[in-house]
């Protein structure tokens, strides 16, 4: 499946979740790799890689080496001091799962910083972190993404 960076436009991701190939490439220099739709996205928070991707009817999450049903999980993202936040994902009876700690990128600070930012950009446009708290929190944007609703 290939998975789309959620900032950067160039880079492509390759990855087979049963046997674990992971591999990005540049679709400016290998567009003929681009043979599928995009399964979904992936970044990396200080580091830590995060994927969300559908399959087999699900969206998952993949984060610290477990890989985890959104729909069964919340993600939940606190701010701390100036950039940075606290990543958790959580059961749906509260257990943390997964836990880090991570920094917006310098370019997500700046675009935020704008009194009138272009096209009403929001913290979750430009946090993967943020992005992934409200998905999970929202049946009806999981629903679009699998394409079981269409999108307005």
């Amino acid at each position: 499946m290939l998975l789309r960076n959620f900032l950067l436009f160039d880079p492509v991701a390759e990855y087979d979740p049963d046997t674990g190939h992971w591999e990005i490439f540049s679709r400016k220099a290998e567009p003929g790799r681009l043979t599928e739709e995009f399964s979904g996205f992936y970044d990396y928070l200080n580091g830590e890689l995060v994927l969300l991707y559908r399959k087999h009817g699900r969206l998952w999450l993949e984060v610290q080496g477990k890989r985890l049903p959104l729909d069964e999980h919340v993600v939940e993202v606190k701010k701390l001091k100036g950039v940075s936040r606290r990543f958790r994902v959580l059961s749906r009876e509260g257990v943390v799962l997964a836990e880090f700690e991570y920094q917006l990128a310098q370019d997500a600070v700046e675009s935020l910083k704008d009194p009138f930012p272009p096209f009403g950009i929001t913290e979750e446009d430009v946090d993967f972190g943020a992005y992934l708290q409200e998905l999970s929190h929202n049946r009806m944007r999981q629903e679009i993404l699998l394409g079981l609703r269409p999108h307005d």
